[in-house]
């Protein structure tokens, strides 16, 4: 569908018929000068899809402090990915398995998140029982990134406030019933539907 400078989109259906959906397979800089044109990039690239949209692999940034063992950060950076992910709408998958992704393999080693996978709510809302695991390799600094699509297990939901709510027309009159709701339902998402 379009290859650019860190990255290589391609739209994915089934056999079955069902929606098609762009994956984007993406490889960061590691040089701060290209980030901010990196980007620029996967914007244009969702300029150009409308369907559920998945971006996947070493974005070579970060998004909080967290994601980092050490307290040498790059805050700028760390804003424009932060940014970026709030402006295009996008969740992160949340991985199983280990917290950091690569390590600078060194003695007091540097440890970070820089492998992710990052989807829109149309695609999570299609995938909801999808499942990112961390699996071990001796062959990289990074560690390779596992995604099942339907896995076979049953979790709790958990309630995550997502910046772009905000945005969405009606948000706060649903936030004012929620709080209206009777005092037996606890349950977030029930208050949401309920009321």
């Amino acid at each position: 569908m379009h290859v650019g400078r860190f990255s290589v989109s391609v739209l994915l259906q089934a056999n079955d018929g069902s929606e098609p959906w762009c994956l984007t397979s993406i490889y960061g800089p590691h040089p701060d000068v290209d980030k901010v044109e990196f980007l620029a990039e996967l914007r244009s690239v969702r300029a150009m899809i409308s369907h559920p949209w998945m971006i996947a692999g070493d974005f070579n940034l970060i998004l909080d402090a967290a994601d980092k063992n050490n307290l040498n950060l790059n805050r700028r950076n760390m804003g424009r990915f932060r940014r970026f992910v709030d402006e295009m709408e996008l969740k992160d998958v949340p991985l199983h398995g280990r917290h950091f992704t690569w390590s600078n393999e060194r003695q007091h080693a540097t440890l970070e998140k820089l492998d992710r996978v990052l989807v829109t709510v149309d695609w999570e809302i299609r995938y909801p029982s999808c499942f990112l695991q961390a699996l071990s390799s001796d062959v990289s600094d990074h560690c390779p990134l596992h995604l099942a699509l339907n896995a076979a297990f049953n979790s709790k939901r958990r309630f995550h406030f997502e910046n772009f709510w905000l945005k969405i027309p009606g948000y706060l009159e649903a936030v004012e019933r929620g709080w209206q709701c009777p005092d037996n339902i606890t349950d977030p998402f029930q208050r949401v539907i309920r009321c």
